[in-house]
């Protein structure tokens, strides 16, 4: 449930992807002849980059689309209690500034207004029933709600951040 020692708690899973480090930038290496006949394989790339890499290893635009990616993945498995617990508040600010150098905006409205009602966070439930106890006193649901209320999705604007910034992500060979 909560993974606290890393960002996402994936770190010994293994890429389908190879990866490569140029001038200390991760990137993923994916078939130019496979992505014209599978386009989803570049998509694929680039969330195993920025769910599988560490925070700390990732260029700066890198970061922004990995925060963006672990709002979202917490939101969808659990809400933002989830997303408070397992993440924390210390990257906060960044995780803001990433959903909004991503065009996320009504997003980051829904996280900053979620952050403020905060008070004290039960953040080490020792089971599924005082998780799902401390998820309900947090109040946090109203939240998970505006989040699904979004027009665009996060994997819209994902994937125009991956679009817009590909080069930075996947080399094609």
């Amino acid at each position: 449930m909560a993974c606290k020692d890393n960002q996402s708690g994936l770190m010994n899973t293994p890429s389908n992807f190879e990866r490569r480090v140029i001038n200390g930038t991760i990137y993923r290496v994916i078939n130019q002849e496979e992505v014209k006949g599978n386009p989803d394989l570049a998509w694929n790339a680039f969330i195993d980059l920025i769910a599988l890499e560490d925070y700390e290893s990732l260029s700066q635009i890198q970061k922004h689309a990995h925060l963006a990616f672990w709002y979202e993945s917490e939101i969808q498995n659990g809400g933002h209690y989830q997303y408070f617990v397992n993440q924390g508040t210390q990257r906060l600010p960044t995780a803001l500034e990433a959903l909004r150098t991503l065009a996320a905006h009504e997003q980051a409205t829904v996280l900053e207004n979620a952050a403020r009602t905060l008070h004290r966070l039960d953040t080490s439930p020792e089971s599924v029933e005082d998780f799902i106890d401390a998820s309900i006193k947090s109040n946090l649901a109203k939240f998970d709600a505006e989040y699904g209320a979004c027009k665009k999705s996060m994997n819209f604007h994902l994937q125009k951040y991956l679009d817009q910034n590909y080069a930075h992500f996947l080399i094609e060979e």
